[in-house]
């Protein structure tokens, strides 16, 4: 399923961002030691698989974290049913995403959470654990 028709499930943006702001807080409550990247670098972050850096000048980038389906975000979507691989290999970051694609109308709500998960989304991929990651978007709910 493509984001798109994640969010036309619901009935508003705002309950979409809501919804997967609880998703997100479900896994970091479920997994709060879990650690996306563990190698103490800023690791990119993958919505379908563990971080990965790039070291020294080889273009080929190296595993960074554990095994695992995606992202702390990536793993809240395919809660929800995203399963579209090329929206998956993206390559932007979550606000990017839901800003220039998903939320067409941010209004001052909709910004605080995608504002909270970028911040989020920051602090799993410089190494915080995801119960760490979590706290901003927990101060929301």
């Amino acid at each position: 399923m493509k984001l798109s028709e994640i969010v036309a499930k619901f009935d508003s943006e705002l309950e979409f961002v809501k919804q997967l702001a609880v998703e997100v807080v479900k896994l970091g409550t479920e997994n709060p030691d879990f650690q996306y990247n563990t190698s103490e670098r800023l690791a990119a972050c993958h919505y379908n698989g563990p971080a990965t850096i790039k070291t020294g000048t080889s273009s080929t980038p190296i595993q960074a974290g554990p095994d695992c389906k995606g992202c702390i975000f990536g793993q809240a979507l395919q809660n929800m049913g995203w399963d579209d691989e090329g929206e998956m290999n993206s390559g932007h970051s979550i606000s990017e995403i839901l800003c220039t694609e998903y939320v067409d109308v941010l209004t001052s709500q909709t910004h605080k959470w995608i504002v909270s998960f970028k911040d989020t989304q920051i602090d799993q991929d410089n190494g915080a654990s995801w119960g760490k990651a979590i706290e901003r978007i927990s101060k929301l709910m």
